[in-house]
């Protein structure tokens, strides 16, 4: 069991606590996203979730398309409403709904 005293931060004296490991790839410099736009190798669009599960969401693009995220490592960190840059899978990968 890993403990910790002294409550925010470690405190003095007591167990440090495990490192976790950040399951998410991290996030990609502005101009990387902006390159990858320009080029045609992202696509981007609005998130939103669904309400019967916590790990599929949809980006719609701003010509309408819908694409499929069908884990919380897809979506890495974004919430319902934020404006993300989606790397397409490729078409063997795709699910069709």
């Amino acid at each position: 069991m890993n403990r910790q005293r002294g409550g925010r931060g470690g405190g003095r004296g007591g167990f440090q606590r495990e490192q976790r490991k950040n399951p998410y790839e991290s996030y990609l410099h502005l101009y990387q996203v902006q390159n990858g736009l320009r080029l045609g190798q992202f696509c981007q669009g609005f998130i939103r979730m669904f309400t019967s599960s916590s790990d599929e969401a949809i980006v719609t693009t701003q010509d309408g398309t819908e694409i499929l995220l069908t884990s919380m490592n897809d979506r890495n960190r974004a919430f319902p409403g934020d404006e993300v840059a989606v790397e397409v899978y490729t078409e063997e990968q795709w699910m069709v709904r």
